[in-house]
């Protein structure tokens, strides 16, 4: 069974209205954090891919990540960033139900291992183009 045209129209504008907002919040992050660190060139967000294998509800998680690894200078701040991808994956477990719940933690702490392991280069790569001026 397919939807009435006019509910098609609807879904279609609510979708433009759901993108053109989530282009401005994108904005608004990246904007702020270079505010915080004006030396550094700004975030580009077209450039945002989303996450390797992630479902769209993390894809905040992975935006503001994306965000806080531009900005990273030190491998603190590094380890900052991925806590807070971490934790903000967990923040769904507040939502859902038991099962879903283990399944958001494992997804959490196994995002987690794997930018923690394999986004190094990121950082290193940055420091190295800095100190080359």
């Amino acid at each position: 069974m397919s939807r009435p045209i006019w509910l098609q129209w609807v879904i279609q504008e609510v979708n433009a209205h759901l993108r053109d907002a989530v282009q401005v919040w994108m904005g608004e992050v990246a904007r702020a954090a270079h505010e915080q660190k004006p030396h550094m060139p700004p975030y580009n967000v077209t450039t945002f891919d989303g996450c390797t294998m992630a479902r769209d509800t993390v894809l905040a998680c992975c935006y503001l990540h994306d965000v806080a690894y531009h900005f990273a200078e030190t491998g603190e701040e590094r380890r900052r960033a991925d806590a807070g991808f971490r934790d903000c994956i967990l923040q769904k477990t507040k939502t859902e139900g038991p099962l879903w719940r283990w399944t958001w933690r494992l997804t959490a702490w196994g995002y987690w291992a794997a930018v923690r392991v394999f986004g190094r280069g990121v950082v290193s790569r940055k420091r190295r183009r800095a100190r080359r001026g």
